[in-house]
């Protein structure tokens, strides 16, 4: 799902025409360490907003509840890294809300914590688009960059802040939910 999400944000972005090579290149070696350090930043966040806090607030109130809350939670921890534009924070939701489906769904936090590295790690150590422009400090196996409108993702919040990843998160979700409410139904 992860990664499903991340290459329709960028065809979207390629569409639009704001997508071309940048000059960064990487070894496989600080490659590894950023693989490394993006699952222990994404364990973090998953265990304890889909981990421990959902399954709490899950029993209070039910699992709806939970993962709307979480997912508010979620998008707001985020201003404090720097998302600044409407933009991003609805994606930020919209991400949350899928990691929380697939935490409720699954019972667990392997799958969120699966499609959130599949989905940060493509984003910035196989196309180089976060930050954009340029590369992270662990470089990338390609150099994206994208340039022109903000809300295709051409601003310094890249693909985050673009409409396309709303349009990705969309297509990934709205199965999730139709399924879920399936689920209940039966």
């Amino acid at each position: 799902i992860g990664l499903a999400g991340i290459a329709i944000a960028i065809s979207y972005s390629a569409i639009a025409g704001l997508v071309h090579s940048g000059a960064g290149q990487a070894s496989a070696l600080p490659l590894l360490g950023g693989a490394l350090v993006v699952l222990v930043q994404v364990m973090g966040e998953e265990l304890y907003f889909r981990g421990w806090l959902q399954p709490v607030i899950a029993r209070a109130w039910g699992a709806p509840a939970a993962i709307g809350i979480v997912s508010v939670l979620f998008a707001a921890l985020h201003l404090l890294g720097g998302a600044l534009s409407a933009v991003s924070l609805i994606n930020l939701l919209l991400g949350g809300i899928l990691f929380g489906l697939l935490a409720a769904r699954t019972g667990g936090i392997v799958a969120p914590i699966a499609a959130h590295f599949a989905w940060n790690a493509t984003e910035q150590l196989v196309f180089g688009l976060d930050p954009n422009p340029g590369v992270g400090p662990f470089g990338s196996i390609f150099d994206l960059d994208l340039s022109g409108a903000a809300r295709w993702g051409g601003s310094g919040e890249g693909l985050n802040a673009s409409i396309g990843m709303t349009m990705a998160l969309l297509v990934v979700l709205v199965p999730l939910l139709i399924a879920a409410r399936g689920t209940a139904e039966a």
